[in-house]
Formats: structure tokens, sequence, C-alpha cells
């Protein structure tokens, strides 16, 4: 049986979450702050990325470290990815009247 190094697991969800979401590798870049070359590195598993670099990736897709890392539970994720992008399509007086009915209930 072979098993799976996280670089490995970490290569396969960054492919796969670019190539799902049509991201370019100078898009996801420019918007974690980071040079192309190491985006190309990290998908091909010839550099490993930094924790800092994950959240930066976890955050651009709106996913959980564990998500990324394949422990997070599908049905979860395809939930919470569903409201991130509904939420990211409101413009901003709408955001903020979401956010505060939110508050509203878990108070």
């Amino acid at each position: 049986m072979t098993m799976v190094s996280t670089k490995q697991k970490i290569q396969y969800a960054l492919v796969t979450l670019m190539d799902e979401n049509g991201t370019k590798g100078t898009e996801l870049a420019e918007a974690i702050g980071v040079k192309k070359q190491s985006v190309s590195g990290w998908r091909r598993g010839e550099t490993s990325m930094d924790v800092d670099n994950m959240i930066a990736v976890c955050d651009y897709y709106g996913i959980t470290m564990d998500e990324f890392v394949g422990r997070g539970t599908k049905a979860a994720k395809s939930e919470e990815t569903r409201l991130v992008e509904l939420y990211r399509a409101l413009g901003d007086d709408d955001r903020r009247m979401v956010v505060s009915l939110m508050e509203k209930l878990v108070r």
C-alpha cells in the first residue's frame, strides 16, 4: 500500500482547486502575494508551501485548512462554499445587513 505524504495531498488539493475554479497561477499568486514561480513549484510538487501561504490559499478559496488537506466533510464544504459564494456576490450594503442579521441570530 502506497502512503500519500501531506505534501502530495497539498499539491493535489491545490491543483484540484485551481482546475475546478479555473484559476491561473498568475491570478492566485497575485491574490496571495507570492511570485507565480512559487505557485508553479507547489503545483508540480517541487517546493512545499509554508503555513502562511496555505492559510492564504484557503482564505482565497473559502475553505478550511482541514478541507485543504482532505480532512473536512464534503457536505459541509459544499454548503459553506455556497454560502461564501452567495456572500461574495452581494454588494457592500447587503453584506453589512447579512453580517448584522447573523450576529443577531447567534446571540
